[in-house]
């Protein structure tokens, strides 16, 4: 992870850091991001399965977003998972001239949604994930960012629950 993660200036000034120019910190760190946000919904279609529920909602993404800035950086796969999505980004810039962007109907999609809302539940299920889940929710409550990544993080986060009145 050391060769993905972006350094932040702190700490001990004899580490060797590789040399990258700004395009490839650009791809990296939008890799780390994705990587973070693919997490989340896994968990949160998990989640919201595991809720007896069918359709994700934006309550299940807060939790899970909240669940992941707890546990991104302990996740043992992380660098292979981000080298995997940054050769995935590499390609697709190679492909720039072609639209990779499937056409989507809104409209189309946001009533095939509304027909399938259920009221929302939290889980009670006694799996690890959901267990974890629901009790990083709860550390949310007092939780305060240690670093400028975390902030930015959680400030993200905060507006996503302000916005959907989570």
């Amino acid at each position: 992870m050391e060769n993905i993660l972006p350094k932040s200036g702190f700490g001990n000034c004899n580490v060797n850091i590789p040399d990258i120019n700004i395009d490839d910190m650009i791809i990296n760190i939008r890799a780390l991001i994705t990587l973070f946000i693919e997490n989340a919904i896994k968990n949160a279609e998990l989640y919201t399965s595991h809720s007896n529920r069918k359709v994700i909602v934006p309550e299940d993404i807060s939790r899970c977003l909240k669940a992941e800035l707890f546990i991104f950086l302990d996740r043992p796969d992380n660098t292979e998972q981000a080298l995997s999505i940054i050769n995935k980004y590499k390609n697709i810039e190679l492909l720039n001239n072609i639209d990779l962007e499937e056409e989507l109907d809104n409209d189309k999609l946001f009533s095939e949604i509304v027909e399938h809302m259920e009221e929302y539940n939290i889980s009670n299920c006694d799996c690890n994930d959901c267990i974890n889940i629901n009790k990083y929710n709860q550390n949310w409550i007092n939780y305060y960012p240690t670093n400028y990544v975390e902030k930015l993080l959680y400030d993200v986060i905060q507006k996503i629950d302000t916005e959907f009145n989570i």
